[in-house]
């Protein structure tokens, strides 16, 4: 789960009809998937699994909704951490049934010594390699991403200087990163679980405060130097949002983050 910042902040200030930015994407396997900011909010719809996430920045709190089940899951940090204690104890439990050597093994695995710091923005660095692609009717520039002098994959941004897409219009893509590290925090403390997603969420970041623009493509680029697409720029419009496109849709039960009711 989980693609983004003062002359364009004064759109979100003037009035109730001010503009938004909606962007189409193609998300490598995952389909194509619409996303809408406005000031603080954002929505993630992916049509082809009848999911959408909407983020409220002032509430700190976010929505995740499977149209298909009619259901949705509200992360925030408070109820996080309420049921981030029942998940501890039902995996000690778990845990103290399973066989001596099970049990060492998973208690490694999980330990938070195990689990690699997440990192942060400066862990990372852009590299220009040259490359001019023409997408979403728009030129970007070609980088490496570097983590720690390792290339982990290229990508082709939209220079912000443009006002294509602004730093501002990006803030609730970095405020629901942050906001879901500290939902995670809360859910598995400094477990090993923590490992992959906080580094998933550290690659968010680093785009969105770090980089040289808009990501127009990002090709994740493997050991043996094969690249995979994880994103692309289809469409970007700046257009007035609807504020009921942010808000929970009607005949939804919630569900907890482990299936209960």
């Amino acid at each position: 789960m989980w693609k983004p910042f003062a002359a364009a902040a004064l759109l979100f200030l003037s009035s109730p009809a001010r503009a938004g930015v909606v962007m189409e994407m193609e998300q490598g396997a995952g389909g194509r998937s619409t996303i809408a900011l406005d000031g603080d909010r954002l929505r993630v719809d992916v049509p082809a699994r009848e999911e959408t996430t909407i983020f409220d920045g002032g509430a700190r709190v976010v929505y995740q909704i499977n149209g298909a089940k009619k259901v949705y899951q509200r992360l925030d940090e408070a109820s996080a951490r309420a049921t981030g204690g029942q998940l501890r104890s039902a995996m000690a439990q778990a845990a103290a049934r399973l066989p001596p050597e099970l049990r060492a093994k998973l208690e490694a695995e999980t330990a938070p010594a195990s689990a690699p710091a997440a990192g942060s923005p400066e862990d990372w660095t852009f590299q220009a390699n040259g490359e001019r692609k023409t997408i979403a009717g728009y030129r970007c520039e070609g980088y490496r991403l570097l983590r720690r002098g390792v290339v982990q994959s290229v990508g082709c941004f939209i220079p912000w200087s443009t006002g294509v897409v602004t730093h501002a219009d990006m803030r609730p893509l970095r405020d629901m990163a942050r906001l879901m590290e500290q939902v995670l925090a809360a859910m598995v403390g400094g477990s090993g679980m923590a490992a992959a997603p906080r580094r998933q969420l550290d690659a968010v970041m680093s785009r969105i405060d770090k980089g040289p623009g808009v990501p127009a493509e990002i090709e994740r680029v493997d050991a043996d130097g094969s690249r995979h697409l994880e994103s692309r720029l289809l469409s970007v419009k700046r257009e007035p949002v609807p504020s009921s496109r942010f808000e929970l849709p009607a005949g939804l039960t919630r569900v907890d983050p482990f299936g209960g009711r």
